[in-house]
């Protein structure tokens, strides 16, 4: 007996010989088995001698290859596309983002993975790829500090390094520096960790122990941060990478939980992949061991994968260790994992979820995705050993070790808000028809609903109750511009601060020093009134302007935070409030009531229930008209939505995004509904 190489992905095709003998014979059968085996010998002593260029990879390193619009490295894989699809790369990409739901490629893309799901060595490989796929590239790989890096890093890309370039260690001048040892990593002259590659691409190492100054300047093609990244050093690289088109591949194994940064990418992310993790049942049967490997049944399984004796005495094991999922089998619509056996109840993990989009040129874009490497995509990490360990624990435990799910311990308060169902575009925006009459006005009743506050802007929103639902068409400030400020970015930002839930300052926040003129004129322009692009300038003129007859968007009422309406301050020696001061530039806001219509004093709380209440719908049933939400929020209310997303109230009064929750509470509270124009009564269909 010839001894058998042993490798955890290939397997020995033992039933698919057995089948070809009844199908062609014994003579056909063997033939067949012996090329098999000879090019599964080949394949093993390629992979051996250049894991850079042959080396197995999982078919799930595919899907964030897409997402970040990379090129093909893997020749074997650009095979299969022609012989299986007859596909180009470039085909399959354009093909698997759709299905994905994306239509482009993202920047940004976070690799969730269970432990020993392949994440660092997906990354490290890409990295070298990268930068030898054209000359003059630059990267940059970040740790926590410099033994991590040269531990878990800096030696994963030197194993993904060609050989040839290998054999240059050590090689010390200015067109090549290759000076690596394992106990010191990739040694750079001045205690700095760096290569250079021939032709100039070149690689350095940063750590999130140094300085956040230290990523200024440069212009980079390729970042991967490993591990635990602060959210505000990812904030900083979009602007490194940015002027290079390049990418961000950030890797993480979420063993410190729902951390600052996994909240960035997950918080208002749509899941668009599901898998089924057999590791975490549902209805107390226990583990389905066979399926969790990705294996139909336990004989399956033991078919695959056990242990053989050589000749010599010596045992082996025959791969596969683990059969995990193929993107190829989700676009040939047939299943990628095992059947759930009839009776079996298992829960349902994330595979690919595109992040919440950000406004850009008054367009929503989506430019960061997040991808799950479960232990059981890499068959070389033991992941039945992965899966044992874990066996015992609770369901919470087992996504996090085994598919990389971090859950998130402090809720927000509105976990029903979801970006896809209640997040709409213009065209969802209730208008009257072309055969109208007031063709193209919105047909509802306007509100508009103001929340000052001692040093930071006044947060405004301007919101339409229909007979059916109510609607939040625009926030102030925002993610367009401002005459005078520019765009300002947004009111807050997710924290570094484990400690803090509900974000950040954004730069929104920061004062632009408008007083009641510049509020008045800020209103008028976004309300579209007649007398805004008169030019005037002085306070007398503009304290007289009022909507008129040709005013784009006319407001029923408007309302403000009573505490703030209240408060009283001397002006020339009188008490005056800040709702008196508003009537002296000719607006009008009313009071925003606690009780239902009745003013006075309202708390943290009071309106919460009436937006949880607007929000819900029966999730187990299909929306429609029936069963729907009554809130929607515009998509360029991005603060409205980040708030929503965020906010669990854990802040208090210090919460960085509570101003926008409370123009939605103070919308409610003041029993905005829907007017009809012709009989001026109350229709009750727009309530909550």
């Amino acid at each position: 007996m010839s001894i058998i190489l042993p490798h955890p992905a290939f397997e020995i095709p033992q039933e698919t010989a057995a089948r070809l003998v009844e199908a062609k014979g014994l003579a056909y059968a063997e033939e067949w088995f012996q090329k098999y085996m000879l090019d599964r010998d080949d394949a093993i002593m390629k992979e051996q001698a250049d894991r850079y260029r042959y080396g197995w990879e999982p078919p799930m390193w595919k899907v964030p290859d897409v997402l970040l619009g990379l090129p093909c490295f893997d020749p074997g894989f650009a095979d299969r596309l022609h012989k299986e699809f007859d596909w180009t790369w470039e085909q399959f990409s354009k093909a698997l983002l759709k299905h994905l739901g994306f239509d482009e490629p993202v920047r940004i893309c976070m690799v969730n993975g269970g432990n020993r799901g392949g994440k660092s060595e997906w990354a490290a490989k890409r990295v070298n790829q990268i930068l030898l796929h054209k000359k003059g590239r630059r990267g940059w790989c970040l740790h926590s500090n410099s033994d991590m890096s040269i531990d878990y890093q800096q030696i994963l890309l030197w194993r993904y390094m060609p050989p040839e370039l290998q054999a240059l260690n050590p090689t010390r001048s200015k067109q090549v520096y290759l000076s690596y040892k394992e106990a010191t990593g990739f040694g750079g002259g001045g205690g700095s960790h760096k290569y250079i590659f021939p032709g100039g691409s070149n690689n350095s190492f940063k750590f999130y122990s140094m300085e956040i100054r230290s990523q200024e300047g440069g212009e980079v093609d390729v970042i991967w941060d490993d591990e635990f990244v602060p959210a505000s050093w990812v904030e900083t690289q979009k602007f490194r990478v940015a002027t290079r088109k390049g990418i961000i591949m950030i890797t993480f194994t979420p063993v410190d939980g729902y951390t600052p940064c996994v909240k960035v990418f997950h918080e208002g992310a749509t899941t668009t992949k599901e898998s089924i993790a057999f590791l975490c049942d549902e209805d107390e049967k226990g583990v389905d061991e066979a399926r969790v490997l990705g294996f139909q049944d336990r004989a399956a399984y033991d078919a695959a994968y056990k242990e053989y004796e050589n000749a010599d005495g010596s045992s082996y094991t025959l791969g596969p260790a683990s059969r995990g999922e193929d993107p190829l089998d989700w676009l040939k619509g047939v299943p990628s994992q095992p059947a759930v056996p009839e009776g079996r109840k298992f829960a349902k993990v994330p595979r690919v979820m595109r992040c919440a989009g950000e406004l850009d040129d008054g367009k929503m874009k989506y430019n960061r995705a997040v991808v799950f490497f479960h232990s059981s995509d890499n068959p070389y990490g033991n992941p039945s050993e992965v899966a044992a360990m874990v066996r015992g624990a609770t369901n919470g435990t087992k996504k996090m070790r085994f598919y990389g799910l971090a859950e998130k311990l402090v809720q927000n308060r509105f976990p029903l808000f979801d970006h896809d169902i209640h997040v709409i575009g213009d065209d969802m925006i209730p208008r009257f028809p072309a055969d109208h009459p007031r063709a193209g006005e919105l047909d509802g009743t306007l509100y508009q609903i103001a929340d000052p506050a001692s040093g930071r802007n006044m947060a405004m929103g301007w919101f339409l109750a229909n007979r059916y639902a109510h609607y939040m068409l625009r926030e102030w400030p925002s993610g367009y511009p401002i005459p005078g400020v520019g765009v300002p970015g947004p009111w807050a930002v997710p924290s570094d601060n484990p400690n803090r839930f509900d974000g950040d300052r954004g730069p929104a926040q920061k004062p632009f020093g408008f007083g009641f003129k510049q509020l008045k004129k800020e209103i008028a322009r976004l309300e579209g009134w007649d007398c805004y692009d008169r030019g005037e300038r002085k306070d007398d003129a503009i304290k007289k302007w009022k909507p008129g007859k040709n005013t784009k968007e006319k407001v029923h009422r408007r309302y403000c935070d009573s505490r703030a309406l209240n408060d009283k301050h001397l002006e020339n020696h009188r008490a005056v409030t800040l709702q008196s001061d508003w009537q002296r530039w000719g607006v009008r806001y009313e009071r925003a009531s606690g009780a239902r219509g009745k003013p006075g004093d309202i708390d943290d709380n009071t309106g919460v229930q009436e937006i949880t209440d607007a929000l819900s719908y029966d999730v187990t049933l299909p929306i429609d008209f029936y069963n729907r939400p009554k809130l929607y929020i515009h998509e360029s209310c991005i603060n409205a939505i980040f708030a929503l997303l965020t906010w669990t109230g854990e802040d208090g009064q210090s919460g960085a995004c509570k101003d926008f929750i409370d123009l939605i509470r103070y919308y409610f509270m003041s029993d905005c509904r829907f007017v009809d124009p012709k009989k001026r009564r109350v229709i009750v269909g727009g309530s909550y």
